[in-house]
């Protein structure tokens, strides 16, 4: 499993130096599986390295045939020659700017010089009674 996640990854992303050797593979499995013996709560439930194993194949299957048909496209899209621009518009040069110091953007009006009313006192007078608390009426 480990073998075919690094080959897909190396050939998918264009990086030779990740994929690795099977004894690479072999020695990296070797200490996943001793970190998993001492540490018995880390183990995963065999159902999960099925489908763990199962997505790190057909990601090495698949993931070749995305990649080439990506490039593929690419190519085609080099070959066919650049596409129609945008509609003509403002462009970087011609964008409005920001408004003049003297136009105010927004009005807040009085807002802020007041201040906020002051903030009236919430009563909820709670009395106990045997014990427990209960709201007045």
């Amino acid at each position: 499993m480990l073998l075919s996640i690094h080959l897909g990854l190396a050939t998918s992303l264009k990086v030779p130096e990740i994929e690795l050797s099977e004894q690479e593979a072999a020695r990296l499995a070797d200490a996943i599986a001793r970190v998993q013996a001492e540490f018995p709560e880390t183990k995963l439930p065999p159902r999960v390295i099925v489908l763990m194993n199962l997505a790190g194949v057909a990601g090495a299957i698949y993931g070749q045939r995305i990649v080439a048909v990506r490039l593929r496209h690419l190519a085609e899209a080099h070959q066919a020659g650049p596409a129609p621009g945008p509609a003509p518009g403002p462009g970087p040069s011609q964008r409005p700017g920001p408004a003049p110091a003297s136009e105010p953007i927004f009005d807040f009006g009085s807002f802020g010089q007041e201040g906020p009313p002051p903030a009236q006192p919430i009563n909820f007078p709670i009395t106990r009674q045997n014990g427990q608390a209960s709201q007045a009426a």
